[in-house]
């Protein structure tokens, strides 16, 4: 079975991997008489501690955020602790703390422009996910056309239904570039497509799920282009 190893949009991958995770908790909550008889001891326990060693990251990263102000290294603590919110399925959390992290890109940034449109097509604005998605298409092709961005130009096309440019754009970075990957995935588009939208469709599920919204204890107040953390 093929693994999709390319960079797919941020948000995406940490809901892959919170999807996988949250349902095998809602398996474990579902009854605790059974719990006990399908799992053993030693494996409850590891889940406890894992689950406790990550939030103890998630408190080491929010004390690194408060004492932090430059926004660069701001955005990248953020980002740590999407990750281990996501290790824990914890994925309304993740996506909002994400939130949190791309307000401190400008607007016209690929990152800020995707997780917008992730926003809106949660919210069924299809017109405004097309028009943020085309914005991040445009930002992407002002960078060095390497196969990452590659990736990200055609994960944006896969996610306007528009295969014939996402294809195209793969096309004209083979003749000059004999990439694996971008091989792989030309020759088979209907598995990529296909993984590309399960994703967006499993986060837009978990987004409307009924789980609780992680509240953060820190505002990010940019004043005069500095970034000022508040409790």
């Amino acid at each position: 079975m093929k693994h999709i190893t390319v960079v797919l949009l941020f948000i995406l991958i940490v809901c892959a991997s919170c999807v996988n995770n949250s349902s095998n908790t809602r398996g474990y909550k579902s009854s605790n008489d059974s719990l006990q008889q399908q799992i053993p001891d030693s494996i409850l326990i590891r889940e406890m501690w894992d689950t406790a060693y990550i939030m103890n990251r998630v408190a080491k990263c929010d004390s690194m955020i408060r004492l932090e102000n430059d926004r660069k290294e701001l955005y990248m603590l953020y980002q740590q602790k999407v990750d281990l919110l996501g290790r824990i399925g914890r994925i309304k959390d993740a996506f909002h703390v994400q939130g949190i992290a791309v307000g401190l890109l400008s607007e016209g940034d690929m990152r800020r422009l995707e997780y917008e449109a992730i926003e809106a097509y949660l919210h069924n604005d299809k017109d405004k996910y097309s028009e943020l998605l085309h914005k991040a298409i445009d930002d992407c092709r002002k960078y060095p056309q390497n196969s990452g961005i590659i990736f990200k130009i055609t994960n944006y096309y896969v996610l306007l239904d528009d295969d014939k440019s996402a294809k195209s754009v793969m096309k004209e970075f083979l003749k000059q570039d004999n990439d694996e990957a971008i091989s792989e995935y030309y020759n088979d588009f209907s598995y990529y497509k296909r993984n590309v939208l399960n994703e967006r469709d499993a986060l837009i599920d978990a987004l409307k799920s009924e789980q609780e919204v992680y509240t953060p204890k820190v505002v990010v107040d940019k004043t005069d282009n500095i970034v000022h953390i508040k409790e």
